[in-house]
């Protein structure tokens, strides 16, 4: 939880070894500027519950809006970039940030389905799907089943990870 004149968050976020599950609201007020340096890619599969978009930018500078009820799946290379709000958003997501040794070996379980962003990764570029996706009825219920299913020991960490694995074949089943 992060709350501050010009910048609340509140999101629950769940380490499953190879991948962390996060989820939760936030609140920007026009104003907020902020930067951020990464030494690592970022493998991020997201849903937008709510609000404004997230925007996913690319190496090249572009950008792409994920607008509420919408999901994707990114790779976004180390890099350092800079927010401000221009004026206040607020929304909810639910995330998966996957680390690169686990997403690599997912890839190398499903080449068909992940090459396009496994190569990305290994080249340290921008990938993205060409349009976010709207999120169906069944992946709003995994990410509901998922916040309900915090760690719960062994077989907990087995059902969390089949039910991460059943939400990236949904969105890229699209």
């Amino acid at each position: 939880m992060l709350d501050t004149e010009l910048c609340s968050c509140r999101y629950t976020t769940v380490d499953a070894g190879g991948y962390q599950v996060s989820w939760g609201a936030y609140a920007y007020r026009r104003g907020l500027e902020y930067s951020l340096t990464s030494d690592d890619p970022a493998i991020t599969l997201f849903l937008q519950l709510r609000g404004l978009g997230e925007r996913i930018a690319s190496d090249r500078g572009d950008t792409r809006a994920v607008r509420a009820g919408h999901a994707n799946l990114a790779v976004t290379p180390a890099t350092t970039a800079r927010f401000e709000a221009r004026r206040d958003v607020d929304g909810a997501t639910f995330e998966v940030l996957f680390s690169r040794r686990y997403f690599t070996g997912l890839a190398m379980r499903h080449p068909r389905l992940l090459e396009h962003f496994a190569h990305a990764l290994e080249q340290n570029r921008f990938a993205a799907l060409p349009a976010s996706v709207p999120i169906t009825p069944e992946m709003w219920g995994i990410a509901q089943r998922l916040q309900r299913t915090p760690d719960a020991g062994r077989a907990g960490s087995l059902l969390l990870e089949s039910t991460v694995t059943q939400l990236v074949a949904l969105l890229l089943g699209q």
